[in-house]
């Protein structure tokens, strides 16, 4: 199984940081299936142990805490570790792992990105982004039914955590630059503390998401451009990009955010949501780089700070 080309791209893919880890199972019992985060009793443990300890770190109660940000904020983070190795196994490990929520398990943590671990995954076409909503769209529609969020919010939500990847990923590949190949010279540096999809927004760490909010992601083969785009793929961040590029082209999120090129000549891409992920309602929080709260002037000098790194 290591050898395959799913471990080999998935191990590309770890290199661009925890949130683009999905590590092999070997039949440790203390994992639990992937397919309990279906079920609603499952999802509102994980929402009340986020609610609980993110209330500890500010000296609040957890009831200070609205309920349905703070699972809003939950989705986000788990997006994010759905979406991430994904997007870098594409951009970075030359094949698209095809996700199976029936040979995936994950680990209850109180912070962090949540442990993901699969076994017997296949592979798919590279260049099919629907793979990428395999497994948030069933985890989507149980946060939607159980919290009554908007299906526009949490898609939305899907959209940074793709955003977010591809940043990361160009953000990521100058440190590793001849140990992943194709990752190229990308412009950018880490933001510290930063999140797939948590854009650059100030606030308080959400231990529960695992996200952190301060200042807080490619078709492979294809050369050149993909067309309408302006996104270059000739490196992992161009083909990152260029990956969700056509994942926001999908019924599913279309509408729900772009990506932004700022200085042609750096391959950095930020997105720009249509909506907001609902962090502004958490106590001390605020709005993300990616939100549409944010505005443009903030968003601007936000993305140079990134760039100036």
């Amino acid at each position: 199984m290591l050898d395959d080309p799913v471990a080999s791209a998935l191990r590309a893919a770890a290199r661009f940081g925890p949130y683009f880890t999905w590590e092999p199972w070997e039949g440790d019992p203390s994992w639990h299936p992937l397919r309990d985060l279906l079920t609603p009793e499952v999802v509102a443990a994980r929402v009340a142990l986020g609610r609980q300890t993110l209330a500890g770190l500010g000296g609040l109660r957890p009831d200070d805490l609205e309920e349905r940000a703070v699972a809003s904020i939950i989705f986000l983070g788990l997006a994010s570790r759905l979406v991430s190795p994904l997007v870098g196994a594409a951009a970075a490990g030359g094949a698209l792992p095809a996700p199976d929520i029936d040979r995936m398990w994950w680990r209850q943590v109180p912070g962090g990105p949540i442990p993901i671990a699969w076994r017997d995954l296949r592979t798919a076409p590279e260049s099919d982004a629907a793979q990428l909503l395999v497994l948030v769209e069933p985890i989507l529609d149980v946060f939607r039914e159980r919290y009554a969020l908007s299906p526009r919010v949490l898609w939305g939500n899907v959209a940074s955590a793709l955003g977010g990847a591809a940043g990361m990923i160009a953000d990521a590949a100058p440190r590793i630059a001849g140990a992943v190949p194709g990752a190229g010279t990308a412009a950018g540096a880490a933001v510290p503390g930063a999140v797939p999809g948590a854009g650059t927004a100030a606030g308080a760490a959400v231990p529960g998401a695992g996200l952190s909010a301060e200042a807080a992601s490619g078709v492979a083969g294809v050369p050149g451009v993909l067309a309408g785009t302006g996104v270059g793929v000739g490196t992992a961040a161009g083909r990152a990009a260029a990956f969700v590029e056509e994942a926001l082209r999908l019924p599913q999120l279309r509408g729900s955010g772009s990506l932004v090129r700022p200085d042609a000549d750096r391959e950095r891409w930020f997105l720009v949501r249509a909506n907001c992920c609902l962090y502004y309602r958490i106590p001390g929080g605020g709005t993300c780089g990616d939100c549409v709260l944010t505005p443009e002037p903030a968003r601007r000098r936000q993305w140079q700070a990134v760039l100036n790194r």
